[in-house]
């Protein structure tokens, strides 16, 4: 009985799972509204800055983001004018409830 056994191996080879957070991460990377660029937030329109800024304070929160780089951005002169006064409401309130973060 002992001469039937047969000899067999056993190879797996699995493909590395790429976690959610890695593609989270690489996500937010390439997201066009998170662009830093001075001159490119500035080209925005109003209501674009304010998405801007939305996204960006969530990035800060979370550390994917500098909070030095976003503030540089909003204190630009240049970045509340020709702002509608709704708009700019809406951004200064962002801004002040997240001032823990700079």
């Amino acid at each position: 009985r002992d001469d039937l056994l047969l000899v067999a191996e056993v190879l797996l080879r699995r493909e590395s799972r790429v976690s959610r957070q890695a593609t989270a991460g690489e996500e937010g990377r390439h997201d066009p509204l998170l662009t830093t660029e001075l001159h490119d937030v500035l080209r925005k329109s109003p209501e674009n800055r304010l998405k801007w800024l939305q996204k960006a304070l969530i990035n800060v929160a979370k550390g994917k983001l500098h909070n030095q780089v976003v503030y540089n951005v909003i204190a630009h002169r240049r970045f509340g004018i020709s702002v509608p006064p709704a708009v700019n409401r809406q951004m200064h309130e962002q801004a002040f409830n997240n001032l823990h973060h700079f």
